[in-house]
């Protein structure tokens, strides 16, 4: 099949490969100069199947509307009354216990096919890219150890293979921790992962183009149209404003919320919010001083990470701002979090923040497969999870275009589950 890509972040270039690697013709379609430049670009590097994202977590509701109430992951950035309330009623729906414990179900079958495919693509391209092993969750207080109750036991039910102890527990992991900062609990996650997502799908791009692979960056698609069995695209070209049409058996959006204006004249609905995400990165100082991989405080859901000789540190979500500049508030929260941990890691000349945004579904899963337009395939909604559900959730789809059987059982992850949505 000859088969276009909106999208040249991780999960696009990687479903990419994945697509060529099943002697498909493929093309990637990309607004930006280069790849990874926005969703991919500064993102924490977590490859984590036993650290959920807290979006549909049971008890979310009431962080975000009371935000006073507990420690609060994710923030609701304009408040209820501007909020969009169907989809707010929608999401509430699953963070009921019985529908969080599927999703988490499905989502970790998912990040684990995708660490399969990850080290398998890896090896065999001989890939160079920054990554450490294992990742350490630091828990404050009795109070914040009792609130993640639910999470261990699932660690446990889902056989995920993890230490828990004290503060020694967390010294050993990572022996440049800041023994002044209150430490009750700590949770070792050794098959978890950390790695420079931009250096990986760079890397990838780069084979992918060897490979046959058709890069197309600096242009627009306007429109998708469905003709003569396949799909033609209305590509904008930005350097000559130049409106081309070209023809393809099947397209993949893997766009992000940007899909929503090729959907909706296609009378695909499909209920994608951004999600606001922030980072800082710096050179490192001391790298005794740094993490060795990464670590979550999980009183905020704050990532700090090492990659090479750089740390980063992510967090402070806010669902629903698409505003370019970062949050004072939330900037103060990831310093404050550095400073507590690792107070003598980073060159503080040397920092620099940024901003992205996410495109999240009120389940907290991502969209794979056909939609009900033949020849239009979704991959997005990844949320904070795109580099950890980027290779699984390219196996699914080459699975599915094959008509081959899956792995994994797929149907959580069906476009068909928003058909009605809005």
């Amino acid at each position: 099949m000859n088969i276009a890509i909106v999208g040249a972040g991780v999960t696009g270039v990687t479903l990419a490969h994945a697509l060529l690697r099943d002697d498909h013709r493929v093309q990637v379609y990309e607004q930006r100069q280069t790849a990874a430049e926005e969703a991919s670009f500064a993102c924490g590097g977590l490859l984590s199947a036993g650290w959920p994202s807290p979006l549909a977590a049971p008890g979310m509701a009431w962080e975000l509307l009371y935000p006073g109430s507990s420690a609060t992951a994710i923030r609701l950035a304009q408040g209820l009354r501007s909020a969009n309330t169907a989809w707010l009623f929608r999401w509430w729906l699953h963070t009921r216990k019985k529908a969080h414990a599927a999703q988490q179900n499905a989502a970790l079958a998912l990040t684990q096919l995708s660490q399969r495919e990850l080290v398998r693509t890896s090896t065999d391209l001989k890939l160079e890219y920054e990554t450490t092993d294992g990742l350490t969750v630091l828990v404050r207080s009795a109070q914040d150890r009792e609130r993640l109750g639910s999470y261990l036991q699932w660690l446990n039910d889902a056989g995920i293979k993890h230490q828990v102890g004290d503060a020694s527990l967390a010294l050993s992991t990572e022996p440049g921790l800041n023994t002044q900062t209150p430490l009750h609990t700590a949770i070792h996650l050794p098959q978890d992962t950390v790695g420079n997502c931009r250096q990986f799908t760079g890397a990838l791009k780069h084979v992918a183009q060897q490979q046959g692979a058709i890069f197309s960056f600096g242009h627009t698609i306007q429109a998708i149209r469905p003709i003569g069995g396949g799909v033609e695209l209305d590509v904008l070209q930005h350097k000559s404003g130049i409106h081309t049409l070209a023809h393809f058996d099947a397209v993949v959006l893997c766009s992000g919320v940007a899909s929503l204006g090729l959907l909706q004249p296609l009378n695909i609905q499909l209920p994608l919010r951004n999600l606001r995400s922030h980072s800082l990165s710096a050179n490192l100082r001391d790298p005794l001083d740094a993490p060795k991989s990464g670590v979550i405080d999980s009183l905020h859901n704050i990532g700090i990470t090492r990659l090479g000789q750089r740390i980063r540190i992510t967090g402070g979500q806010e669902l629903g701002n698409t505003k370019p500049a970062p949050h004072a508030g939330v900037l103060k929260q990831l310093y404050a979090a550095l400073f507590d941990w690792f107070p003598g890691a980073a060159q503080m000349n040397s920092i620099q923040t940024w901003t992205g945004h996410t495109p999240v579904l009120p389940d907290g899963l991502p969209a794979l497969g056909a939609t009900a337009v033949p020849g239009v395939w979704l991959n997005v909604g990844h949320g904070l999870r795109g580099w950890s559900m980027a290779s699984g959730s390219a196996r699914v789809l080459t699975d599915l275009l094959a008509q081959r059987e899956c792995p994994i059982d797929w149907q959580a992850f069906s476009t068909k589950r928003w058909e009605r949505a809005e």
